[in-house]
């Protein structure tokens, strides 16, 4: 995980090959498992896609910080058009057939375990465990309820019937 230091450009041109830049006053810190680069403007998606883009001020591997540091999930290279995502880290995966459960350890040191309920326990998927632990440890803050309600509460649509 990277820090990185931003500044919003409030006005960007590029004219006969040279770049012209208007960048805000305040810095503004993010983090993010993503290779961005110093100096390279990205339009930048956390829990909000923002509409000006930003610049790469600094590269930190850690910040002090009072203030909670948003994640940015998605970059797009303005000067490139390349969209940059992140790399599925390959977690330690532990599975207890008997338990019916899933546990994923990560890089980062997290956890993220996910279990069949009781009533369905004859049905243990351990591939269904693995994806929850995937969405619970990218999608922060959700529920292995939420996830489920989600994943089966989805509508299906039959597509050998169009």
């Amino acid at each position: 995980m990277k820090y990185y230091k931003v500044k919003f450009i409030n006005s960007y041109e590029v004219n006969e090959g040279c770049t012209s830049v208007s960048l805000s006053s305040k810095d503004y810190f993010y983090k993010s498992e993503l290779p961005l680069k110093k100096q390279d403007i990205y339009s930048i998606t956390t829990d909000q896609t923002y509409s000006n883009p930003v610049m790469i001020i600094d590269v930190y591997n850690k910040v002090e910080s009072t203030h909670p540091i948003k994640t940015i999930v998605e970059a797009i290279d303005i000067t490139s058009n390349k969209v940059k995502k992140p790399v599925l880290e390959k977690p330690i995966i532990y599975i207890n057939d008997n338990k019916g459960t899933v546990a994923c350890k990560w890089a980062d040191g997290t956890t993220t375990k996910a279990k069949t309920s009781e009533d369905d326990a004859i049905n243990f998927n351990p591939e269904m465990g693995i994806a929850l632990c995937y969405l619970k440890h990218f999608i922060p803050n959700v529920s292995q309820t939420q996830l489920n309600k989600a994943i089966f509460n989805a509508e299906t649509v039959d597509s050998s019937k169009k």
